[in-house]
């Protein structure tokens, strides 16, 4: 009996050491969004004998694709059905473009490397793809942030950069939107590696290597701790720039339970 309350002390003064990620700052006003835009990046790759990742297309869409309608139920019980939209779904942003992949489809290897990103699909035009890309390389380095009293003052004054939704001449899109809605961007990564135990005491290093940015050589700075899955999300006003709120696990988000999902948006706003 002494033993198992020693444990379960030992287990809750360690919960209470752990870092925390989740953050959204009070002073959030919930009737702020008027329209929620979605990056949405899913990426797993594979280790074999060689010396490149495996990158198999089929296996990669199928899990975007339950990420995507996991996003799509937990937006809906937040209050946001009808006011959100997937702006852009890819797989292998910020991954470094020169860096080749073998190639499967349907577990069968094509002939040709592939490079990242390794698909991208919008109705966005070109230049508000790019500024999408950009600011979701911008939201890694924050979303990784641990939140405690000596990084709550860089999380309430930090601002990412607003993303121009209305280039001036293009868009049919345009037409579609009130130009006064007050737009929220929500960034969520997924990065699955699949590697062995030898090389994953080297991830860090190789995933550094791989996130070195396909946009003007930004870099995002998340490594993967022993080659482990982990899980980034943030949303932020397109308007202020200023973050709404924030969390990231070591874990497949694809792979959760409906209540692992709704544990991880927990904080997540709810709009009226």
């Amino acid at each position: 009996m002494i033993k198992r309350v020693l444990f379960v002390a030992m287990v809750l003064v360690l919960s209470a050491c752990a870092p925390k990620y989740s953050y959204r700052p009070d002073d959030f006003p919930p009737e702020s969004i008027d329209r929620l835009l979605v990056v949405l990046d899913f990426t797993q790759f594979v280790d074999d004998v060689g010396e490149v990742f495996d990158y198999n297309m089929t296996d990669n869409q199928k899990r975007a694709a339950v990420l995507q309608a996991d996003i799509s139920r937990v937006l809906q019980d937040k209050g946001y059905s009808g006011r959100f939209e997937f702006a852009l779904l890819a797989s292998g942003l910020g991954f470094n473009p020169e860096w080749g992949f073998e190639y499967y489809q349907n577990n069968e290897l094509l002939e040709d490397l592939i490079y990242p990103p390794f698909y991208l699909t919008s109705s966005y035009p070109g230049a508000v793809q790019d500024e999408l890309i950009h600011s979701y390389i911008e939201a890694q380095r924050i979303a990784t942030t641990d939140v405690s009293e000596d990084t709550l003052n860089y999380l309430n004054r930090v601002r990412l950069t607003p993303v121009n939704l209305w280039p001036t001449s293009e868009d049919a899109i345009v037409e579609e939107h009130n130009f006064r809605d007050k737009v929220a961007i929500l960034h969520v990564r997924v990065l699955v590696p699949r590697v062995s135990f030898v090389k994953a005491m080297g991830m860090s290093v190789v995933t550094a290597g791989l996130t070195l940015g396909a946009t003007s050589g930004a870099f995002i700075g998340v490594a993967v701790p022993m080659g482990r899955p982990h899980s980034t999300a943030l949303l932020f006003s397109n308007e202020t720039g200023k973050v709404m709120w924030k969390n990231y696990t070591l874990g497949d988000l694809t792979r959760s339970s409906d209540n692992g999902l709704n544990n991880f948006f927990k904080d997540f706003p709810v709009t009226p």
